[in-house]
């Protein structure tokens, strides 16, 4: 599950599991609010985890066509076996490899990522395969924790345990920003932080629960990390390094 979005979670009540899929939810339908306006389209998802998102998304858009692609053998088969008994049919196929191996062939009208970037080192190649599997005109919406700098990123790298053991790579946001241009798109980055490692950090407290979770509130707090919703509006198509 996502660390959440928990700008309008009353923290006066008791944090219940169902608080908490309710703030995971929050932050699903902030990162892919643009889905909205679609009227019919193909829509992929980067990183389904345990297919909660994938499933939430398929139900809140009947109208839209969902794939999924998730690297880890282990959440595939679980969300294959889902999969049989979803009541609906428009999760028309999911993956089990890597984004930048698969060829889909087919272009999509909306990339989803909600804290899959975080986990990307080869952020080149990310939006080379980005700039393929989107229609232009397409949007990539995505949400992550990212360093707010190289200097900053080191720190993070050192401290947050994630990092050590290569869960989290804590890329820079700037690079975000450098590649995603570079290939084409038009970039919006929002800081959302305040909303996310707060409460998170709240619900980890009142489950009594100290991990690396806690740690990257410390990073936050020291100015080291942030949480971002990241839009790239595909503007035009690039193919080795020329406009198409």
């Amino acid at each position: 599950m996502n660390l959440g979005y928990w700008e309008d979670i009353d923290f006066s009540q008791k944090l219940t599991e169902q608080v908490r899929t309710m703030s995971a939810e929050a932050l699903y339908r902030l990162t892919t609010e643009d889905l909205a306006e679609m009227r019919s389209g193909n829509i992929l998802e980067l990183g389904f985890g345990k297919g909660g998102g994938l499933f939430f998304l398929a139900e809140r858009y009947p109208h839209l066509n969902f794939h999924a692609a998730d690297a880890v053998k282990k959440n595939f088969d679980r969300v294959s076996q889902k999969l049989h008994k979803f009541p609906r049919s428009n999760v028309i196929q999911i993956s089990n490899e890597l984004f930048e191996n698969i060829n889909f062939g087919m272009q999509f009208d909306a990339l989803v990522s909600v804290e899959a970037l975080q986990h990307i080192n080869d952020i080149p190649r990310f939006f080379t395969k980005l700039n393929e599997a989107l229609r232009v005109g397409g949007t990539f919406m995505a949400c992550a924790h990212m360093a707010k700098g190289l200097k900053q990123r080191e720190l993070c790298l050192r401290i947050i345990p994630y990092a050590a053991q290569g869960i989290d790579v804590f890329q820079p946001i700037q690079k975000i920003q450098k590649h995603a241009k570079q290939n084409g798109f038009q970039i919006q980055i929002i800081s959302i932080g305040r909303h996310v490692f707060h409460g998170f950090q709240k619900w980890l407290d009142a489950l009594g629960i100290k991990d690396g979770s806690s740690s990257m509130y410390e990073a936050y707090n020291k100015n080291l990390l942030d949480y971002y919703l990241i839009k790239c509006k595909k503007l035009e198509h690039i193919k080795n390094g020329f406009i198409c």
